[in-house]
């Protein structure tokens, strides 16, 4: 646990010149940037005290917009009170573009693409591994749901097994602030599961609370999950970063 409170400690001494995370609808990475010279800052709790393992993990996101398409990125992954043992900081990015825009622009489609590169802080057999993704975001036309598919594959340190997995998310504003968000990852490694939540967004700030359950159905391992974050810095107004900056809130 002590290379743990190291890490933590390096990931905001260096937050002013790196990015640590990437914006996710809960776990799933989004089509959402954080705006060009933008910074954001999220902590996510996970509370499942049935559990038969950790029943409080904690994931920590931060993110810095490095152009008007890609994100450098970054995540401590799975700190938890049952030691921590598929805890990882992972390094990477995320690009996002839009797609199709003269053939069906009543989609608005976009295509994310991401890698990250875990780095496991307890010893494991894999002290490096690897978390690529790819999806597509869609709008239903006359609607306001938009729809994400796509695909992911992780390694042992990250994901508990190598396994890959499909990746499905949904969003629907309710109002200006509030939007219902879920998402899905396939199989039955660590991140894998169906959460369904919502998302309140008010200019610089954001919540998020939903309710994890494992694809294999077991009660014991069904989770309350809670999400806080901020965003700070770069050329845009508060009005504009509200406008754009996490998957649920729409210009």
């Amino acid at each position: 646990m002590k290379l743990i409170h190291i890490l933590v400690f390096n990931v905001l001494v260096f937050t002013s010149e790196m990015a640590l995370a990437q914006q996710t609808i809960i776990n799933v990475p989004s089509d959402a940037l954080t705006p060009k010279g933008s910074h954001f800052v999220l902590h996510e709790s996970q509370f499942s005290p049935r559990s038969k393992k950790a029943t409080y993990t904690t994931t920590n996101f931060y993110t810095y917009g490095l152009t008007d398409n890609t994100e450098l990125a970054a995540t401590l992954y799975s700190v938890d009170n049952y030691g921590s043992e598929l805890g990882a900081l992972g390094l990477g990015w995320k690009s996002t573009y839009e797609v199709f825009q003269e053939e069906m622009p009543e989609l608005k489609v976009k295509w994310t693409s991401g890698f990250m590169l875990p780095i496991s802080v307890e010893k494991t057999q894999d002290p490096v591994g690897w978390f690529p993704y790819s999806h597509v975001t869609f709008a239903i036309p006359d609607t306001e749901l938009r729809l994400l598919m796509g695909a992911a594959a992780g390694s042992d340190n990250l994901f508990g097994e190598q396994a890959a997995s499909a990746l499905a998310g949904i969003e629907y504003p309710l109002t200006e602030q509030w939007s219902f968000t879920g998402e899905w990852f396939s199989g039955n490694h660590n991140l894998s599961g169906l959460i369904p939540g919502f998302t309140y967004h008010n200019k610089d700030r954001m919540f998020v609370i939903g309710y994890k359950l494992p694809n294999n159905f077991d009660p014991r391992e069904n989770a309350l999950v809670v999400e806080g974050g901020v965003f700070w810095g770069g050329s845009k107004s508060k009005d504009d970063r509200a406008a754009i900056s996490h998957y649920g809130i729409r210009e």
